[in-house]
């Protein structure tokens, strides 16, 4: 045999060798044989409009005309479709207010493989009713509602953000059933259905409408909401969940007002000539004792949440005292100041007092704010 015809066959064989451990390391099983699972992704997060997914797999040690089984018994979880290599699946939009999971469990057949893909979904997303504000001052707000079918009968309000501090209420569907209860009530008073107070005190509408707020408390904070309802008579449905926006009034401008303030003891009391300058509308005056929340120790700046507060105060004051029928000129002409004034106050010997002035000011016959920055007199007996 010739050295080239030697060569060749030992290249032959090295080469069929070679193929053959090749094609031996092919059929090698992995883990012994054992069918398994595993996923490119197991925790996915979804938003609250849905979502078409598709989730990668890969089984080892795959058995002839066996295929992974997929299932899930959440019904938001739709259209489950295993392809190989590929999971499908839709998820459908949410209609709940709050975080929400599913699991999708695989499994395959005459073995015991298996994998889970974990789902979370995000609220649903509230885009039924859309909320809006406009002209917005320290005391007024323009509320626009504009539902996005304009046959949906919705009830829209406003309320107080500290009604739900107060109330213990957490919850929107408890809060709703509260305040139609509460609503049911005032209707059954009047010998009217719930559904003609709503219609009469403006709360049910359909369209688009624009509410003019008034006399909301400058520096709080209110909930405006709206919800879908179907109702006749007594009877009704929630239609559309609770949408809802949170209002920050703005305090009001705050003008720099100095008054002179003369003290003088006469014996029980104490009396104080006060002079507005450059002001001649009114202004009031408070006497705020040590410990109180108003209080503020000598040397130091007035916080902003004392400014709010003490304007909380006296707008409330006025409003409950309008509500019963007094205009804002006469409550400011009963219980304000105006001009040079002689105040007395009755004082505990050896305390030390603070006083609060402020010019206070009506819009257009509105419940009067602050008008000025508080000036803070301290005064002791």
């Amino acid at each position: 045999m010739s050295t080239t015809t030697k060569l060749l066959t030992l290249l032959l064989t090295a080469a069929t060798i070679i193929l053959s451990i090749g094609c031996e390391d092919n059929e090698q099983p992995v883990n012994n044989g054992a069918v398994s699972i595993s996923l490119e992704r197991n925790n996915i997060v979804v938003g609250g409009e849905g979502s078409d997914l598709m989730i990668p797999y890969t089984v080892t040690n795959p058995q002839a005309g066996v295929s992974v089984v997929a299932e899930c018994e959440e019904s938001w979880v739709t259209n489950i479709v295993v392809y190989d290599k590929i999971i499908s699946c839709t998820i459908l939009p949410s209609d709940v207010r709050e975080l929400r999971t599913a699991r999708i469990k695989l499994t395959y057949p005459n073995s015991n493989a298996g994998a889970s893909i974990f789902i979370e979904q995000e609220e649903m997303i509230l885009d039924r009713i859309a909320i809006t504000t406009g002209n917005l001052t320290h005391n007024c707000c323009d509320l626009i509602f504009t539902p996005v079918d304009s046959g949906l009968r919705y009830v829209s309000n406003i309320i107080a953000i500290e009604y739900f501090t107060s109330s213990g209420i957490s919850d929107e569907q408890t809060f709703i059933d509260e305040e139609l209860k509460y609503m049911t009530t005032v209707a059954q008073s009047m010998n009217i259905t719930l559904e003609e107070y709503l219609t009469k005190a403006g709360l049910l509408s359909t369209g688009s409408i624009t509410k003019y707020c008034s006399n909301l408390v400058p520096g709080s904070k209110y909930v405006v909401y709206a919800y879908g309802l179907d109702i006749d008579g007594n009877e009704y449905t929630m239609t559309v969940p609770i949408h809802h926006i949170v209002l920050s009034m703005p305090m009001p401008e705050l003008h720099d007002i100095s008054f002179a303030v003369n003290a003088t003891d006469t014996g029980e009391q104490m009396r104080f000539n006060i002079t507005p300058d450059s002001w001649d509308g009114y202004y009031t005056v408070q006497v705020v004792s040590p410990g109180s929340i108003y209080y503020v120790e000598p040397g130091e700046q007035i916080p902003s949440t004392v400014v709010k507060a003490l304007n909380t105060t006296f707008f409330t004051q006025a409003r409950t005292a309008m509500a019963q029928g007094i205009d804002a000129e006469s409550y400011m002409e009963k219980h304000c100041y105006r001009g040079k004034s002689h105040v007395n106050v009755a004082v505990e010997s050896g305390l030390r007092y603070m006083m609060v002035i402020f010019a206070v000011k009506s819009d257009d016959g509105l419940v009067p704010v602050m008008y000025s920055m508080p000036q803070i007199q301290y005064f002791s007996k």
